[in-house]
């Protein structure tokens, strides 16, 4: 008798809910102008200065910053650092 009264805390849509604010988000950037290991550093320097940035992986080769997020973060910011370091942001 008592269950019939009973109303769960949480429910499949808060579940997702909370799913998809932990969610992580990823965001590639294209830089142009790295030559060397230390274009690289200096690069993944300046990424991690960003407020939001969790983790930066540059590629050299292809000219990548693979970057995870823990929130959302304008694209002005990185090109911001970006240019700071000396580098160019492309599309």
């Amino acid at each position: 008798m008592r269950l019939r009264w009973f109303k769960p805390r949480f429910t499949s849509q808060t579940c997702e809910r909370q799913h998809k604010k932990t969610e992580k988000k990823q965001k590639t950037i294209h830089i142009k102008g790295m030559t060397c290991d230390h274009c690289v550093k200096r690069t993944k320097k300046a990424i991690q200065g960003i407020d939001g940035v969790e983790n930066v992986d540059v590629d050299l080769k292809n000219e990548k910053a693979l970057v995870k997020l823990t929130h959302d973060v304008k694209e002005k910011r990185f090109k911001e650092a970006i240019d700071e370091a000396g580098y160019e942001v492309y599309q």
